[in-house]
C-alpha cells in the first residue's frame, strides 16, 4: 500500500503567526517612513525659517544721529556700533537662532582692549571702579563659535554696569530670550546703553567713560505669525521686579535712545510692530 504524502499546508495557527508578523512589518516601515518625512520636513522648515546671512544683516541695521560718534565693528557674530567719546557702544546688534542658544563652548572670561578700534577701553579702567564690564552681546549667547566667544570679551562690547543689573534682571532677561529664539526659530536683539545729562565717569587717564544712566534691548521675531517686537529698559541699578515691569514699546525706547532700530522694515509694518507693547504675547508657548 502506497503511503500518503504528507500535506504541506501550514496549520492555521502557523498562517496566522505568519500574518502578524508581516502586519508588524508593514507596521515598521510605515512608521520609518513618517519619522523620515518628519525629519526631511523639519529640516526643510528649518532651512526655510533660517535669516540668510544678507537678510539677517538688513534687519540688525540700525540708524545712529549723525551727530554722536560712530563706528560699525563686524565681529563674529554680532555688530558692534562704537561711540569713540563713551569707549563703548552705542548699541551692540545681533541674530541669535535656537540652534546657537544650544552651542557649548565653555567661556572665556578673558577681557582685552580691541587696538584696532579707537576709543577702546581698557580692561584695568573699570578696576575698582564698583561696576561690572557688563556684556552687550552676552558670551552666552555666543557659545557656538570660538571667535564669537572671545570677541565678547572685547572691551568694545561692554559698559559699566551695575553688578546687582547685570547678575539680576539683565541675566534673567538674556536667558528668557535664548527660549524664546529656540521658540521662535529666530530672533533679532539690540541692546545698548543711555547716557544721562550729567553722568559719573569711571576710567584711567585718558579713558574717562561715562556710567550709563539706562540700559535698554529692543526685540524683533520675525519668523512668528505675526511677527511681533518689544523693548526692554532698565534703570542701572539692582531691582527685583519681574520682566513684565520693564516692558515697553520699540517705540519707546528710540525716543528714548535716539536710535532707530528695524529701519529696513516696510514703513506700515514697522509702524505697527514698533508701537505695541504686548508682553503677554511672548509669553505663550
Amino acid at each position: 500500500m502506497a503511503k500518503r504524502k504528507k500535506n504541506n499546508v501550514p496549520q492555521w495557527g502557523q498562517l496566522k503567526r505568519n500574518l502578524v508578523i508581516a502586519l508588524w512589518c508593514v507596521l515598521v516601515v510605515a512608521m520609518l517612513i513618517f519619522v523620515a518625512k518628519s525629519l526631511i520636513r523639519s529640516e526643510i522648515d528649518n532651512e526655510s525659517n533660517r535669516l540668510s546671512q544678507a537678510e539677517s544683516a538688513r534687519l540688525e541695521a540700525v540708524k545712529i544721529p549723525a551727530s554722536r560718534p560712530n563706528e560699525q565693528v563686524e565681529y563674529t557674530g554680532f555688530t558692534i556700533h562704537f561711540n569713540k567719546d563713551w569707549h563703548m557702544p552705542n548699541c551692540v546688534a545681533y541674530e541669535l537662532t535656537g540652534e546657537e542658544t544650544r552651542g557649548k563652548l565653555p567661556r572665556v572670561n578673558n577681557f582685552e582692549e580691541d587696538t584696532a578700534v579707537e576709543g577702546s577701553a581698557r580692561p584695568w579702567d573699570y578696576t575698582r571702579s564698583g561696576y561690572d564690564r557688563g556684556h552687550m552681546a552676552p558670551a552666552g549667547d555666543l557659545k557656538w563659535n570660538q571667535d564669537a566667544m572671545i570677541a565678547s570679551f572685547m572691551m568694545t562690547n561692554v559698559c559699566p554696569q551695575k553688578k546687582s543689573l547685570n547678575e539680576g534682571v539683565w541675566n534673567t532677561l538674556e536667558e528668557t530670550l535664548r527660549e524664546w529664539a529656540r521658540r521662535d526659530s529666530a530672533l533679532i536683539i539690540v541692546a545698548g546703553p543711555v547716557i544721562g545729562s550729567a553722568p559719573e565717569y569711571i576710567g584711567k587717564g585718558r579713558h574717562q567713560i561715562p556710567v550709563p544712566e539706562k540700559f535698554f534691548k529692543v526685540v524683533l521675531s520675525p519668523y512668528t505669525t505675526p511677527a511681533r517686537a518689544i523693548g526692554f529698559v532698565f534703570e542701572n541699578k539692582s531691582s527685583n521686579k519681574s520682566l513684565k515691569h520693564y516692558a515697553v514699546s520699540v517705540d519707546d525706547v528710540e525716543a528714548l535712545s535716539g536710535i532707530d532700530f528695524f529701519a529696513s522694515l516696510p514703513d506700515d509694518m514697522e509702524e505697527q510692530l514698533e508701537s505695541v507693547c504686548n508682553f503677554n504675547a511672548w509669553t505663550q508657548p
